[in-house]
């Protein structure tokens, strides 16, 4: 890389020292033409000017009154501008023990007295080489970082468009043929979606910029969306999905949710993605002394060679490149990796060729105090499992005495309906369609039984096409922790779930019911299209500006409920226009805050920080979504 094409500024170094004479010698041996040199004769002078510039180095007299060269050297460590700064220290002194105390404050170099001009000129130019060298990574690095990120918002514009079309299109009445070539549009978006943020993932962690949050979080959450997502994938491949959290798992740990499920998703994908016949396992285990927390996921898919192990984890890599061509980029393992390391935590695998692979992640998390439930909450309760599998049997009795109740089980009907006769059971959890002869013998068994109905749970697998189990409560197959728990509960204690779950779509209605005045701000015509598209049911008047500058003075004219601000755009963009708005409704305390919901093609953390920090309240990613649009609009519109 020729330097002079990256870093063209003059270099500067400093130089301390309270003898006149010295500072001025020094200088007449380093100066060069793209050298600026600075002196200063005291270590006060010294700390005031190191906040006003970068400097490639400081040269340092150890002798000096009131503050000696030691002194300075340690503040100058403790100060996050200039604690990278290498240190040259000079001095008459010439024992071992200065030159060790010398090194020991942070020093990188030490040079005796009489100075030798070829000795303090060689080691001044290496330093300065050294700099430029890091500013042309930096701004190697820099300029990576801006074109991917430029380029992800170039590609996401006309995808944005490209799915949400299709997503219109896909509501309409079409014919099997046409609604086979639809899912193909939106599948091959979703690939080139996948893969834009996977670069993307990988040029945040390469270049240091990809930041970890910290905040509480539910492990059943995270494993749950995870499952949920995939499940689908599973059954249409006629793969069984478990889910198998462990009861010294802790309800709340406080980590980074996002990237843990991300990390999640990748593995349980590839699990499901090379597995044509079985399972695939998640199973979560928790060690209290170290506070690690264990992931395994499992599968029984075709294995990995013994000699592919190794390259696993390295950018764009394919097991089998002619079988995997159309399964994916080789980016999901290498991001994997590396925000495990990031998280300071390891990655296993155990791998047998045609018999399954495990992939085992163990990440260090602190517990957080709050909980779902309170440990014995099923206390002296008696359970009644019928009709279980092995594994199901296994996750729902690990749950259930984790509750603190005591568990029995019955493999057969005759025998269970015996049993359920006693009457001493506080809840019954029956399998329905395990084995599905039975389900006509227990529709009729509960047909005019009220208690035995309010007191059993039904587990519908959802793989085998049945008839509904006679229960208005049932949870389906993967069975998991916290459906178990609330539901069980529920039963035993005789409460009703009241809590509303949130929909995962959107119909005529909820866009009918939108009303108010919107501002969009987007610079892509086919954007501003889409959206008009996506609300044209609603009772909203549409307001567009096609950039900042627009956007800023239609704002100031008119009264609007929310402004949808693309963040990406010519003359002023959509974070400075943010910036004047809010600066607007501060001088103008008559006008009222307007709710400004950011449009942007970047989902990282400390970019949606970033339009927050601008003053937008809210954001969605490009490509934008209708049922996301419609419910974040739902939230956030005036009444």
């Amino acid at each position: 890389m020729d330097s002079k094409a990256c870093y063209l500024r003059k270099i500067n170094v400093l130089i301390v020292d309270d003898e006149e004479i010295n500072l001025n010698l020094i200088e007449e041996i380093i100066s060069e033409d793209h050298i600026d040199v600075f002196k200063e004769t005291s270590g006060a002078e010294a700390l005031e000017t190191i906040s006003k510039r970068d400097y490639a180095a400081v040269i340092i007299d150890i002798n000096m009154p009131v503050m000696n060269g030691y002194e300075l050297a340690k503040l100058l460590k403790k100060d996050p501008k200039a604690k990278d700064i290498p240190i040259i220290f000079i001095t008459a002194l010439h024992s071992k023990n200065e030159a060790y105390k010398a090194y020991k404050t942070g020093a990188i170099d030490f040079i005796s007295k009489p100075i030798d001009p070829v000795v303090i000129k060689s080691k001044v130019d290496n330093f300065i080489q050294f700099y430029k060298t890091k500013k042309d990574l930096e701004f190697a690095s820099n300029s990576k970082t801006n074109f991917l990120a430029n380029m992800s918002h170039e590609i996401r514009t006309p995808l944005n468009s490209i799915l949400g079309m299709a997503q219109i299109m896909s509501e309409d009445n079409l014919s099997k043929e046409q609604q086979n070539y639809m899912s193909i549009i939106q599948r091959a978006g979703k690939d080139l979606l996948s893969l834009i943020n996977n670069i993307l993932d990988l040029s945040k962690i390469e270049s240091g910029e990809l930041k970890l949050d910290k905040e509480e979080f539910s492990i059943d959450d995270i494993l749950n969306n995870c499952i949920d997502l995939l499940t689908i994938n599973a059954r249409n491949k006629g793969l069984e999905l478990y889910s198998d959290i462990n009861p010294t798992v802790p309800d709340f740990v406080i980590g980074d949710p996002t990237r843990l499920k991300q990390i999640l998703i990748n593995l349980v994908t590839n699990a499901v993605k090379y597995t044509e016949y079985g399972n695939v396992s998640v199973n979560c285990t928790f060690e209290p002394n170290s506070n690690l927390l264990s992931i395994e996921v499992k599968d029984t898919g075709r294995g990995i060679p013994k000699d592919k192990k190794d390259y696993l984890f390295k950018n764009f890599f394919q097991v089998n490149p002619l079988m995997d061509k159309n399964k994916g980029f080789g980016l999901g393992l290498a991001i994997t990796k590396n925000l495990i390391d990031l998280m300071k935590g390891e990655i296993k695998i155990e791998s047998k060729q045609n018999e399954g692979s495990s992939f085992t992640i163990e990440i260090p998390v602190a517990v957080a105090k709050k909980s779902f439930f309170k440990k014995g909450s099923l206390k002296d309760k008696n359970v009644l499992l019928i009709n279980f599998s092995e594994k199901f049997l296994k996750i729902s009795r690990d749950i259930f005495t984790d509750m603190g109740a005591t568990t029995f089980l019955s493999t057969n009907l005759d025998e269970a309906q015996e049993e359920i006769k006693k009457n001493s059971y506080h809840l019954i959890f029956y399998f329905w369609n395990y084995t599905k002869e039975n389900c006509p013998k227990v529709k009729e068994a509960f047909k005019n039984n009220t208690t035995l109905k309010e007191k059993t749970l039904f587990l519908l697998d959802t793989s085998i096409d049945a008839e509904m189990p006679p229960s208005k409560i049932s949870l389906r197959t993967p069975l998991k922790r916290s459906e178990l728990r609330r539901y069980s509960h529920q039963i035993v204690n005789k409460k009703s779930d009241t809590k509303e779950r949130p929909s995962q779509s959107t119909n005529k209605k909820d866009i009918s019911e939108l009303k108010g005045k919107i501002l969009l701000v987007d610079d892509s015509e086919d954007s501003r299209l889409l959206i008009k598209i996506f609300l044209k049911n609603a009772k909203i008047e549409l307001d567009v500006a096609m950039n900042g500058l627009e956007g800023l003075e239609k704002f100031k004219k008119n009264e609007y409920d929310i402004i949808l601000m693309d963040v990406q755009m010519p003359e002023m963009d959509g974070l400075s226009c943010t910036k004047e708005i809010r600066k607007y409704e501060k001088q103008n305390p008559d006008k009222s805050k307007t709710f400004i919901l950011a449009m942007t093609a970047y989902a990282f953390n400390e970019d949606i920080q970033r339009t927050r920090d601008a003053g937008c309240d809210s954001h969605i990613s490009k490509p934008i979504n209708k049922i996301k649009l419609i419910s974040s609009l739902k939230k956030y519109m005036k009444s």
